[in-house]
């Protein structure tokens, strides 16, 4: 084929382009072309198969994250190995990626053994608040039970793509066998009314197909011994005390979490998907809280058993992840205090003491108004549009719980701090706080204990009397004592302690809580105590020489 030269221009001091030239360099281009190619498509694999690299390095997902999964901190476990051979240490390093990262979503695995289930593949929960409460996976119903635990923020998991509908509630269902709520009732709001706040996030993704746990730290900070570990990632784990005297334990509505006995000598940590636990937790001689530990290899994941020093000697404990993305397990102490020639007979100088102040705000709780009219009392509860029910009249408030809750809290408050407790209320005026920040405040001062007080009410006005309410198996003894000197008070003519589901504040295990009912404003004659102040510092002196044998016992 005849080939048309160009002809050259004059003057020109560039080179010419032949056919030979020509091909040579499309051929060039085309080599890096095809080299381009390749190293974009490998560069758009690794961005799907592990994005966000500053706030995700274990966890892969197709939805933006914060960075409140996937990360570890530093490593700094020392001492031996507890029950594993040659493994290999988790990551050192918040940059780190897991051990292996496939190049596309493994299949996650269903392990065997433990609570596990099959949830399917490829769909990842995430816990959003500070900490959740957690159910038995393998029913359906809305029942707390005491040997259930919470999950901290972070947390991240395989589940079920599909809501639970139960009980007019939602529910997501955890590979590690955990059911947790989808979304929580919130109250009160400035409108006076809940909102339903969600609990977990869901969204589409993979997790490491194991995990790994080093012992970073354990000490003691103030009133806490502190358990440090570094993880491979954010998964779920069981917290349990082999505490078996309950009276009717696991009997479905009828379930009773009484303690017969206080029987636990040891806590177990059970930490899911964990193949591998370097490092050893080393309790120091004297330690007040335990006396040694175990680490358990299980058929598909470790058990951390810490040995108490005393039978029954556990007083609460808190997990969260640290700024460093350690997982971190807060256990309290038991609080020293000593006797005292005063009117509790101890001094609790260094004794860290909330007192919850139930209500306020928008949300007033029982109230009782007063209709001139009728020359009656009647329950906020049984009016209609703010009128009388007989005559349909305007009624006056003659008390509202909030304002009586704190006006019993100041007296308590009083008491504790003239032997030298540091007493705080979460509220000290006719303020609102949302059930969400009550906990979180509970979790944040991480008291010694919690006193929560309540005025009760009921349909029947004939109806009276108090009551010391409990959860978990720690809160038991503080409710007992507070339930002896009230009724050796004689303020009462009914008095009760009885183990309690219902209210949120008591659920929570930082330390132990009690929940106080302080008579029925429904009936006449407690109502009557309850506005009168020489009553209210009775009340308040019974529960105070409760809590201060309360703290003489736990040191004897």
């Amino acid at each position: 084929m005849a080939t048309e030269r160009r002809p050259r221009r004059k003057n020109n001091s560039g080179f010419m382009l032949n056919n030979q030239t020509l091909l040579i360099l499309v051929g060039v281009l085309s080599a890096v072309l095809v080299v381009l190619l390749v190293i974009s498509g490998s560069l758009i694999n690794h961005d799907t198969t592990n994005p966000g690299s500053e706030g995700m390095n274990s966890v892969g997902s197709q939805e933006s994250s914060s960075g409140s999964t996937g990360s570890t901190g530093s490593t700094g476990s020392t001492g031996s190995t507890g029950s594993t051979g040659t493994t290999t240490q988790p990551s050192s390093s918040a940059a780190t990626q897991p051990t292996t990262v496939p190049p596309t979503a493994p299949p996650p695995v269903t392990p065997s053994g433990g609570n596990y289930v099959d949830v399917g593949s490829g769909y990842i929960v995430e816990v959003v608040q500070t900490n959740i409460e957690t159910f038995d996976g393998d029913t359906y119903d809305d029942y707390s039970h005491p040997t259930n635990n919470y999950l901290p923020e972070g947390t991240v998991d395989y589940c079920k793509k599909d809501i639970i509908y139960a009980n007019n509630m939602k529910y997501v269902q955890l590979r590690s066998g955990h059911r947790v709520y989808y979304d929580k009732k919130v109250y009160p709001f400035p409108d006076g009314y809940y909102k339903m706040i969600k609990e977990v996030k869901q969204y589409d993704g993979w997790l490491p197909d194991h995990n790994e746990i080093g012992v970073a730290s354990f000490e003691i900070v103030g009133h806490h011994s502190l358990l440090t570990l570094d993880t491979l990632w954010k998964a779920p784990f069981y917290f349990e005390t082999n505490q078996s005297g309950y009276a009717k334990p696991n009997a479905g509505s009828g379930r009773d979490y009484e303690v017969v006995s206080l029987n636990a000598t040891y806590i177990d940590i059970t930490f899911c998907y964990a193949t591998v636990f370097e490092g050893a937790v080393n309790i120091p001689s004297g330690h007040p809280l335990f006396k040694s530990a175990e680490i358990i290899k299980n058929e598909s994941d470790y058990t951390l058993r810490l040995f108490l020093r005393k039978t029954g000697g556990f007083y609460g404990w808190h997990a969260y992840y640290n700024d460093n993305g350690q997982l971190c397990f807060q256990f309290l102490n038991p609080t020293k205090v000593t006797a005292a020639d005063n009117k509790y007979g101890v001094d609790l100088t260094g004794a860290k003491i909330m007192i919850d102040v139930g209500h306020g705000g928008v949300d007033g709780g029982a109230a009782v108004m007063f209709c001139p009219a009728c020359n009656k009392d009647i329950m906020a509860d049984d009016l209609k549009s703010g009128k009388c029910p007989t005559c349909r009249g305007k009624v006056d408030t003659i008390a509202e719980e909030a304002n009586l809750n704190l006006m019993l809290a100041n007296a308590l408050k009083a008491e504790l701090e003239s032997v030298g407790a540091t007493v705080i209320l979460n509220r000290t005026d006719d303020s609102a706080i949302t059930i969400n920040e009550r906990q979180d405040h509970l979790q944040e001062i991480s008291p010694d204990i919690c006193i929560a007080i309540h005025q009760n009410s009921n349909d029947t006005r004939s109806v009276r009397g108090f009551y010391s309410q409990f959860f978990t198996t720690w809160s038991q003894p503080l409710a007992k004592n507070i339930f002896k000197y009230t009724k050796e008070s004689g303020i009462y003519t009914r008095q009760f302690v009885q183990w309690k589901a219902n209210y949120f504040l008591n659920r929570l295990p930082v330390c132990p809580t009690v929940l106080t009912e302080n008579g029925f404003m429904s009936n006449a004659d407690d109502l009557a105590g309850m506005m009168d102040a020489e009553v209210v510092k009775n009340k308040a002196t019974a529960i105070a020489q409760g809590i201060a044998d309360y703290f003489l016992d736990i040191n004897k």
